[in-house]
């Protein structure tokens, strides 16, 4: 559990709507650790996730990979883990 994977997934609905979903994998095994879906999802929303998976599975990960996009640029994210 070193190097874990994260992105956004987004659509669009009939009625306009824009639900986005985070993703979060652990790339050695290819297990989902967690997928949350919201119309929009924060900084705090994404550390909040990330904790919640650090319970749940006991540890932490070495290294996390996003892509380029401004979408992981978050102060209080760049702060996690305490």
């Amino acid at each position: 559990m070193q190097l874990w994977s994260m992105d956004f997934v987004a659509d669009q609905l009939f009625h306009r709507r824009r639900p986005r979903a985070l993703t979060i994998v652990e790339n050695f095994s290819r297990i989902c650790l967690g997928i949350h879906a919201d119309s929009s999802i924060k900084g705090m929303d994404v550390t909040g996730i990330m904790e919640r998976i650090y319970c749940q599975i006991g540890q932490l990960p070495i290294r996390i990979q996003v892509n380029n996009s401004s979408d992981f640029t978050s102060k209080i994210l760049d702060q996690w883990p305490r």
